[in-house]
């Protein structure tokens, strides 16, 4: 995809992605949303962006309507404080059994196990 370096808003949605992978948003430093609504998503791993490099402008990202498996492979979404995940309410975790159909504006580190713990919830 070159040519796009400048690219600032990429819609994704309803595109049947299963997987992004590792890099491959890297070089677009000038992405400020990311709109990936009713895909397959089951994760987004962290070196998809390459955020140690500025600038990185990224703030706005939409995940709702995937199967997003709420694990520590998504920890780092916890940890971005300068992201935003839009619609949190409506973005629910697919899985793991215990977390199925959550929303994401309740998720915490601890239910994803980010710092090796392991919770119950009733």
């Amino acid at each position: 995809m070159t040519g796009l370096e400048n690219l600032e808003i990429l819609e994704l949605d309803g595109n049947g992605i299963d997987r992004i992978d590792p890099g491959s948003l890297a070089h677009f430093r000038n992405l400020s949303r990311i709109e990936l609504d009713d895909n397959f998503l089951e994760t987004i791993v962290e070196d998809v962006f390459d955020v140690n490099l500025p600038p990185f402008n990224l703030s706005h990202f939409e995940i709702d309507g995937n199967l997003l498996q709420c694990d520590r492979s998504i920890c780092w979404v916890l940890n971005a404080h300068w992201l935003t995940v839009v619609d949190s309410m409506n973005t629910v975790c697919y899985g793991p059994t215990l977390l199925a159909g959550r929303p994401w504006d309740i998720i915490t580190q601890q239910h994803l196990r980010c710092n090796g713990m392991v919770i119950t919830l009733l």
